[in-house]
């Protein structure tokens, strides 16, 4: 007689399978199951929106955010110097505007321009000049900002932007220059529509601001540069959010 071998299931239950395991340990050859991975919750990064009037240079050398009655003023270097809730605009430049529509700067002259309500008021350094402020007539809508820009040929020119268009205002006459108003869009190629704020920064480019974004502006040939727009801040305004 010969032994017979009989083919069983050698299977163990999981019950089995734990019991052993706590007499003689796991199977070291049996690698635990990977943990699920967990989903990573990230916050977006907020938009730095700065909400103005319009941003110019002033005589001191520092930048100055307009926003209703209130200044903001920042060094060379970025920095926040003033709070806006405290200093008013008629602290800054005596017998100003309460508010303004748009502010210009032109650096050879240290004179400021602000148009609002349809006045127009000039400073000198921070003095009030004689004959401001004037009433005004003939501007096509209200303006959102202003800017003087040095054009390829060396004359200075000081602009007024509204929601499509923009215009020239003399700043010997006081007046609406003829041929005006023209399309943003068809001039300055690449900017947006109804800018909030700009200036000519020390750099010689024309920068504009729209809520979170700024566009840097060739003064020769009128067009944003290609990188442009960024994210707000620009570099030089390190400090605003």
């Amino acid at each position: 007689m010969y032994p017979a071998f009989v083919r069983t299931n050698l299977d163990l239950s999981q019950e089995d399978i734990e019991n052993a395991q706590i007499l003689y340990g796991p199977n070291p050859e049996v690698k635990d199951p990977p943990l699920p991975a967990k989903e990573l919750k990230t916050d977006a990064p907020k938009a730095c929106e700065l909400n103005m009037d319009d941003i110019e240079l002033g005589p001191d050398g520092y930048t100055y955010i307009f926003r209703k009655s209130h200044l903001t003023q920042i060094d060379q270097r970025g920095k926040l110097v003033l709070t806006p809730k405290k200093v008013k605009i008629t602290d800054v430049y005596k017998n100003g505007p309460p508010e303004v529509d748009a502010v210009a700067f032109l650096e050879e002259r240290k004179q400021t321009y602000m148009f609002y309500n349809n006045t127009i008021w000039r400073y000198t350094n921070f003095d009030l000049d004689f004959g401001y402020p004037k009433a005004i007539k003939g501007l096509p809508e209200v303006p959102k900002c202003a800017t003087f820009i040095r054009d390829q040929y060396g004359i200075t020119r000081l602009f007024l932007f509204g929601v499509d268009l923009f215009w020239e205002w003399s700043t010997v006459t006081d007046v609406l220059r003829a041929g005006y108003p023209l399309q943003t869009a068809e001039y300055f190629h690449g900017l947006h529509k109804s800018p909030e704020g700009a200036l000519r920064w020390k750099d010689g480019y024309i920068y504009f601001f729209k809520k979170d974004k700024v566009f840097k502006v060739h003064p020769g040939s009128y067009s944003v540069l290609n990188t442009y727009p960024k994210p707000m801040p620009p570099e030089w305004m390190l400090d605003i959010c």
